[in-house]
Parts: C-alpha cells; sequence; structure tokens
C-alpha cells in the first residue's frame, strides 16, 4: 500500500508481449541479458545495469540468450516520486538501460530484502534519493 511494488522474475525466451504501466517499473538485471522493445528502439540490459521505463511507454520483454534471465524491479507511483521533487516535473530518462553503480545500489537496497516490509522510513528515504539519481539522468 506504498506505492511501491517489487518483484523478482526468471525467465527463458519471450516473457511478455508489448504492454504499459501506469507506474514506472525501474529494475536490475541481475544474471544473463534482458532484451526488450522500447520507444521504438531493440534494448538490451546486462547484469548490473538498470532498466528505467516511464509510466504508459509500451515495452515488451524478454531472455537474450540462451541462458535465461534473472532480475528484480520495482513499480512506483509517479505520485510518490512527484512529492520529492518541490514542484518540478517528473524526471524523463530518455535511456532505458542505464550503467550507474549509484543507481543499482539504490535500487538494490530496496529489492534485496523482496520478503521483508519496507518501512514507511525507509521508503520515504528510498524514493528521495532515486527522484535525485533519476533527475540526475534526465535532460
Amino acid at each position: 500500500g506504498l506505492g511501491l511494488e517489487r518483484i523478482e522474475a526468471h525467465f527463458h525466451g519471450n516473457a511478455f508481449d508489448l504492454h504499459r504501466h501506469d507506474t514506472y517499473a525501474i529494475g536490475v538485471t541481475l544474471n544473463g541479458v534482458q532484451r526488450f522493445h522500447y520507444r521504438g528502439a531493440l534494448q538490451h540490459s546486462l547484469p548490473g545495469q538498470v532498466i528505467v521505463l516511464h509510466p504508459d511507454e509500451l515495452h515488451d520483454g524478454g531472455a537474450g540468450t540462451e541462458d535465461g534471465l534473472r532480475y528484480r524491479i520495482l513499480y512506483l507511483e509517479p505520485s510518490l516520486l512527484l512529492d520529492c521533487l518541490g514542484g518540478e516535473p517528473l524526471p524523463f530518462v530518455r535511456d532505458a538501460v542505464v550503467s550507474d553503480a549509484g543507481l543499482r545500489d539504490t535500487l538494490l537496497s530496496a529489492l534485496t530484502p523482496l520478503n521483508e516490509e519496507l518501512g514507511d522510513l525507509f521508503v520515504a528515504d528510498f524514493v528521495a534519493q532515486l527522484a535525485q539519481q533519476l533527475r540526475r539522468h534526465a535532460g
């Protein structure tokens, strides 16, 4: 109920047809290659890279190699980010795949204890950090 949903996914081959979310979908590729179409281009994310998908943008998804794919991802209500931006518009990150150890580590701090509830204070701090990092990649 915090406006934040987290999952881990494993799959081989094509996993998803074109679809969209009304949240941000921001994740970390853990093993394998994540292959997806987004904003008219084919994208690949390697282990340790971050995927940033904006609300309402069509995308599909699948494993880019025979080895399959494992990733963790969170779905974030845009309103949570807006609350941290002091009236600025939501940051638009043009690159769907981002190499940024700081952003990755921030995400993994929320994605590592998947079976633990995240406390309100943790979420507030996490979203504030995430907002700053996304803003850095926007523009």
